[in-house]
């Protein structure tokens, strides 16, 4: 099945342009139960030949969009819209090929009237060939309905783009907040960094202190060592002397 790859608008504007149905699919990612459905060649060759088709996923912001206009109690949920805005069927839950297929011709047939209101003339009964009424350009019942369908286009997509800028105000208010996270975390990781140099700077600065006292230290205990060895050679001078000076008067 070839899904139309663009978005509900230009879905809806390529539908009337084309005088297609417009068919939109709504599926439940988490419990998709109809794939063998939109593989059957029949229904392939049907959508192909009568809709613009769109799937849509449940959970999607653009499915949020499209509930606004047309309701979805349950999944899946195919809506086939007519020309006027307005579905011409809304098959729910999961169904039977030829259910499916039955609902399907119904809405195709409804379709064909609307776009033909000739093909709804019932023939003549008098022997004489029917004549084919004039088909006005669009009637006043018509245009109220485009304009009724128009303004809850207009209105959706005014609402889409509030949430889309109420989306975007957020984004930017977390990026702000982001930035903010950011910046505290590169100040506190700047004043740590600090400290830690501070740490090092006083630990530095405490070992060459204690570096200064115990060299203030060494050099006091070597110049008490000159001091004492001084003393101890000035002693044993002293007594040198006196032992001489003994021996000389003796003799």
């Amino acid at each position: 099945m070839e899904w139309y790859s663009d978005n509900i608008s230009a879905g809806i504007a390529e539908s009337k342009s084309k005088q297609l149905i417009f068919l939109v699919h709504i599926f439940d990612p988490k419990n998709e139960i109809d794939n063998q459905l939109w593989s059957n060649e029949s229904v392939i060759k049907t959508c192909k030949e009568n809709c613009i088709s769109l799937k849509l996923d449940a959970e999607s912001q653009t499915c949020s969009f499209f509930k606004q206009i047309y309701p979805v109690t349950e999944y899946p949920t195919t809506y086939m819209i007519g020309l006027d805005g307005k579905p011409l069927e809304v098959i729910s839950g999961e169904l039977s090929l030829d259910e499916f297929i039955s609902k399907f011709q119904k809405a195709i047939e409804a379709h064909n009237l609307v776009k033909n209101p000739v093909l709804s003339q019932a023939p003549s009964t008098s022997g004489h060939e029917p004549k084919i009424p004039d088909v006005p350009s669009e009637s006043t019942s018509e245009t109220e309905q485009k304009k009724h369908i128009d303004d809850r286009v207009a209105k959706a997509k005014e609402k889409l783009k509030e949430i889309q800028e109420k989306k975007r105000a957020e984004e930017e208010e977390k990026e702000r907040n982001n930035e903010m996270e950011r910046r505290k975390l590169g100040q506190e990781i700047l004043r740590v960094k600090r400290e830690k140099e501070e740490q090092e700077l006083r630990k530095i600065a405490e070992e060459k202190r204690k570096e200064k006292i115990e060299d203030d230290l060494a050099k006091k205990r070597i110049l008490e060592k000159i001091r004492q060895d001084r003393e101890e050679k000035q002693r044993k001078y002293q007594q040198e002397k006196e032992t001489t000076e003994q021996t000389q008067e003796a003799q």
